[in-house]
């Protein structure tokens, strides 16, 4: 049972998180409150400092407002595109994985077939897979992971960091559809180039990968029970962009 003293320390906390809660609420509120005194340019940097601050409520509202303008504003796709990855990303950060494959579904139809897609679309296609795997939908997950791929082997090169990235996001989606073997051939293309990398991400990243490999043939043989990856939290190789 807890003693007097534990309860007091409890309500106390509890009040603490209420009472920053309803602060946040607040703040929201009068945020969107003066969106519409706000010049464009004014609501583009709010939201592109947010974003960097990782205020993730206050970013979303701000992307949400440019959005809203563009039409107005005649905001080109690519542009649009890049609001909605950014959105994707958010609702990615607060496990609202469905959310986020909506926002990314919106960012991959606007900037697919842009003269600048090259740079952001395999970030798209690769995020997109795993907005899907989180929530649960392995075949458009496996989908848009083969898509990530393919568009990584294309702008980036087999050997790049952001091509192991993508297969690693593929590997996880088809060992999750009980698809062993070749998960495990996937799995270990993804540790031999992160393998020869010598940045220290990269390096943590192989460390990581080896360790799930091994766990996954272990239970390709039986000798550990199996289960899926994404009940661990783990997507792919984890390395940032």
């Amino acid at each position: 049972m807890f003693n007097k003293l534990t309860i007091v320390v409890l309500l106390l906390f509890f009040s603490v998180i209420l009472h920053g809660e309803e602060n946040k609420v607040e703040h929201l509120k009068k945020i969107k409150s003066t969106l519409s005194l706000l010049t464009d340019e004014q609501v583009q940097k709010k939201a592109t400092s947010a974003f960097k601050e990782n205020k993730l409520d206050v970013a979303e509202l701000y992307f949400n407002e440019i959005l809203k303008r563009s039409e107005k504003n005649k905001l080109d796709d690519f542009d649009k595109g890049l609001c909605y990855f950014v959105l994707g990303e958010i609702m990615m950060e607060k496990a609202r994985f469905n959310d986020a494959a909506v926002y990314l579904q919106n960012s991959f139809g606007l900037i697919k077939g842009h003269k600048e897609s090259k740079k952001v679309m395999t970030k798209v296609l690769d995020m997109l897979g795993m907005a899907y795997y989180r929530a649960g939908h392995l075949k458009e997950a496996l989908k848009y992971t083969k898509l990530a791929i393919k568009h990584a082997q294309s702008a980036h090169g087999e050997n790049s960091s952001m091509y192991a990235v993508c297969l690693g996001g593929y590997a996880v989606v088809l060992h999750d559809m009980k698809r062993l073997s070749e998960a495990i051939k996937a799995q270990e293309q993804v540790y031999s180039i992160l393998n020869k990398h010598a940045g220290t991400q990269e390096k943590i990243a192989a460390a990581r990968v080896l360790e799930k490999l091994n766990i996954w043939k272990k239970q390709k043989k039986g000798d550990l029970p199996w289960q899926p990856v994404i009940s661990d939290g783990h997507n792919g190789c984890q390395i940032p962009y």
